[in-house]
C-alpha cells in the first residue's frame, strides 16, 4: 500500500496503531499518553470515515515523530492554534484522548464541514480553539485530498502535504507502487431494467443471450444512478452494472445479455482497434460494462468532484473488474475505457486518473470473493387487525385497494419480483425466467409502466407487473392523475421508502439532507428572488415568492426542470407537517447560495 498526494481523505482507514507506535520516537515518559492518543485517533477515524494513515502521519509530521516540545509539554498533536510567527491560540491537552479529539474536530471541519449536533464529535468542539476560524475563512469542507493541505489550509508550508505523505509511506505502509483496492465486499443489488416487449415500455437490451464476455468497458454516467436508471427506461441504452458512490453495485442487465453500451464506434484508440479486429465490429456483443455514478467534470449540478471518486466506489469498481476477469478469463489488457471505443464524443470517459487507478489496483490486489446479491423481504398485505390478506376478498389499505383474484399465472418474459408495486422498489428474489408459473392472491394499482399500472401480489407478497405475465386482472385499471407531483389522491400502493437509495414518491427520487449531511435540514440563503412551487416544474403552481437574502430550511433535494442551466431543486421543510416531500415547496438550487454535497 502506498499513500499518494491524490488520495481521498475519506476512505477505509489504512495503517494500524501498532505500526504508528513503532514508527514514532516518542520518549518513554510520553509513551502511554501517545498510545492513548493513537487508540482514540483510530476510533474517531472509524467513526468519521477519515483515513487513519493520514491523521497519524499528520501527527508524525507536526511533532517530529512524537518528539516536539508542543507534543511533550502541551500534548498538541498537530500544531492546532500555533501560528508561524509564534502567536498561540492553542490549548494544553492533559490526556491523549483529548488530543485526538481536538485534532479530529479540526480535521472534520476542513474535510467534511460543520459537525452535526447528533454526532459524538459535536461534544468535543470546545477542544479546538480554531474551529470557527475554519468557516470564517470559507475553508470548511473544502479539503478532499491530501494534496490540498498546506499553502494556508491548516499550514502555510507549501510542502506540508508532501511531508505527511512521506511519513505515511515510511511508517504506515508496507511498500508497493500502486493502490490495492477491490478487497472490500460490495453490496450487490438487483435492479434489473424493465424489459421492452409486447408493446410495453422498457429497455431494449439489443442482444439477449449473446454476450461473449471478451472485454470490460468503464464508463462515467454523467449523472446520478437513479437518474441514469430512469433514463435507460426512456431510451435504448443500457449497461451491465452501475457502480455507485456509496460502494454498492446495481445489476441492471443479466451478464448473458449484451447491453447497448458502446456500439458508437468512432475513431477508436489502438486498444479499441485491437479488440474490434479480434472480436468484431460491434463491441456490444462481447462487452461487460460498468457505469460509474458521477461526472467527468467537477462542474456539475450535484457539486461532485470528477476526481477522486469516493474510495468505496473505487473499491466496488475494482472488485467488479476482478470478479469478471476471474469468472470469464478476461486479461487485464481487455479492460478498456469508453474513450477507447469512441474518442470523438467520449474523450474523457473515464479520465486517465480514474482509469490508471483501477488498472493499478487490479494489478496489485489479490483474488476477490464472489458476493451474492442482497434481497429485500416481501412486504405482507395486512388488514387493520394485523391479519395477512388471503386473497379471498378485496382489502382496502389506506388509499390502496388490493383486489382478490387467486389464480395461477405464467411469465411471458423475464420478470422482476419486487417489494412494492414500483419499478424502483427493491427486488425480493432473482428474476423469473420466461414461461415460469407462480400463484397470486390478486393485484393492486401501482406505478404505471407504459399505460399499465396493475401489479400482481404473489402468495409470498411480492409484486410483479402484470405486463410480465400472459394473464391479466379481470377488472380494468383506474387512470393516473395527469400530474403525479400534485397532491391529487391516487388510489394505488405508493410506498415512500425503497430498501436502497433515495426516497421515492410517485416514481420520483428525493435525496435526504439528513442522510447526506447528518442534520435534519440545511439552512440556505436566496441569492436572487425565487418562486416556490408545488413541484419541481416550471409549469407547476407558484405558492410563495422568496426574496433575495431570505433564509429557508431544506429537507430534501430532487431533480426537475432546468433553471439557469441547473436541474437540482431544494425541497423546503414544511412547518408543522410530517412529510416534507408531500408538503414542502420546491425552489431551484440555482437561486441559492449552496448546493447539495
Amino acid at each position: 500500500m502506498t499513500v499518494s498526494l491524490t488520495d481521498s481523505l475519506v476512505q477505509k482507514s489504512r495503517g494500524t496503531v501498532d505500526q504508528a507506535i513503532k514508527y514514532l520516537k516518542t520518549p518513554s515518559s510520553k509513551l502511554e499518553f501517545t498510545k492513548a492518543y493513537l487508540r482514540e485517533l483510530w476510533r474517531l477515524c472509524e467513526l468519521t470515515g477519515i483515513d487513519f494513515a493520514f491523521a497519524a502521519s499528520q501527527f508524525a509530521h507536526e511533532t517530529a515523530r512524537g518528539t516536539s516540545d508542543a507534543w511533550i509539554d502541551e500534548g498538541n498533536p498537530a500544531g492546532i492554534g500555533i501560528m508561524d510567527g509564534g502567536q498561540r491560540e492553542s490549548m494544553i491537552y492533559d490526556t491523549g484522548e483529548k488530543a485526538a479529539r481536538a485534532q479530529m474536530v479540526h480535521l472534520y471541519a476542513y474535510v467534511l464541514g460543520k459537525i452535526p449536533q447528533n454526532s459524538e464529535l459535536f461534544n468535543y468542539i470546545s477542544l479546538d480553539p480554531r474551529y470557527d476560524n475554519v468557516f470564517s475563512g470559507n475553508m470548511g469542507g473544502t479539503i478532499k485530498r491530501i494534496e490540498q493541505f498546506g499553502n494556508g489550509k491548516w499550514a502555510t508550508d507549501p510542502n506540508y502535504a508532501e511531508g505527511i505523505v512521506a511519513h505515511a509511506n515510511a511508517g504506515l505502509t508496507t511498500g508497493g507502487t500502486a493502490p490495492t483496492g477491490g478487497n472490500m465486499t460490495p453490496t450487490i443489488i438487483d435492479k434489473y431494467l424493465h424489459v421492452a416487449q409486447d408493446g410495453y415500455a422498457g429497455v431494449n437490451r439489443r442482444y439477449i443471450g449473446a454476450n461473449e464476455h471478451k472485454i470490460i468497458v468503464l464508463h462515467i454516467q454523467e449523472g446520478t444512478s437513479w437518474g441514469s436508471w430512469t433514463w435507460f427506461h426512456n431510451t435504448t441504452a443500457s449497461s451491465t452494472v452501475f457502480a455507485n458512490r456509496d460502494g454498492s453495485i446495481w445489476r441492471l442487465v443479466p451478464e448473458a445479455d449484451a447491453p447497448w453500451t458502446n456500439g458508437d464506434v468512432s475513431s477508436p484508440t489502438a486498444a479499441g482497434w485491437r479488440v474490434i479486429n479480434a472480436y468484431g465490429s460491434d463491441p456490444n456483443y462481447y462487452t461487460l460494462s460498468i457505469e460509474t455514478e458521477g461526472y467527468a467534470s467537477s462542474n456539475n449540478a450535484m457539486g461532485w468532484q470528477a476526481w477522486p471518486k469516493p474510495q468505496a466506489q473505487l473499491d466496488a469498481v475494482v472488485w467488479q473488474v476482478k470478479d469478471w476477469m476471474q469468472r470469464y478469463n478476461i486479461p487485464i489488457e481487455n479492460v478498456l475505457r469508453h474513450a477507447d471505443i469512441n474518442q470523438v464524443s467520449r474523450p474523457g470517459c473515464p479520465g486517465d486518473a480514474y482509469y490508471n487507478y483501477v488498472i493499478n489496483a487490479v494489478k496489485n490486489s489479490g483474488p476477490v470473493t464472489p458476493v451474492e446479491p442482497v434481497y429485500a423481504k416481501p412486504v405482507p398485505v395486512v388488514d387493520t387487525h394485523g391479519v395477512k390478506w388471503d386473497g379471498k376478498a378485496d382489502l382496502q389499505v389506506g388509499t390502496a385497494t388490493f383486489r382478490a383474484q387467486k389464480q395461477k399465472v405464467k411469465t411471458q418474459y423475464r420478470a422482476n419480483i419486487r417489494q412494492h408495486a414500483s419499478r424502483n422498489a427493491a427486488e425480493t428474489r432473482a428474476p423469473l425466467e420466461p414461461e415460469k408459473g407462480f400463484s397470486v392472491l390478486g393485484w393492486v394499482n401501482g406505478e404505471e409502466v407504459n399505460g399499465e399500472r396493475r401489479w400482481w401480489i404473489t402468495e409470498a407478497y411480492s409484486r410483479v407487473h402484470v405486463s410480465a405475465t400472459h394473464e391479466k386482472p379481470n377488472i380494468p385499471q383506474i387512470p393516473l392523475p395527469t400530474d403525479p407531483d400534485e397532491t391529487t389522491p391516487d388510489p394505488a400502493e405508493k410506498p415512500d421508502n425503497a430498501e436502497f437509495g433515495p426516497k421515492i414518491v410517485n416514481g420520483k427520487p428525493y435525496y435526504s439532507v439528513k442522510e447526506i449531511e447528518g442534520e435534519e435540514t440545511r439552512r440556505i440563503k436566496l441569492v436572487a428572488d425565487a418562486e416556490a412551487r408545488r413541484s419541481a416544474k416550471l409549469g407547476s403552481t407558484v405558492v410563495k415568492t422568496y426574496k433575495k437574502d431570505d433564509i429557508v430550511e431544506a429537507a430534501f433535494f430532487t431533480l426537475g426542470d432546468a433553471v439557469d442551466g441547473e436541474e437540482v431543486w431544494w425541497v423546503l421543510a414544511a412547518e408543522g407537517k410530517k412529510n416534507p416531500i408531500h408538503n414542502g415547496l420546491r425552489i431551484p438550487a440555482s437561486k441559492t447560495n449552496v448546493r447539495p454535497n
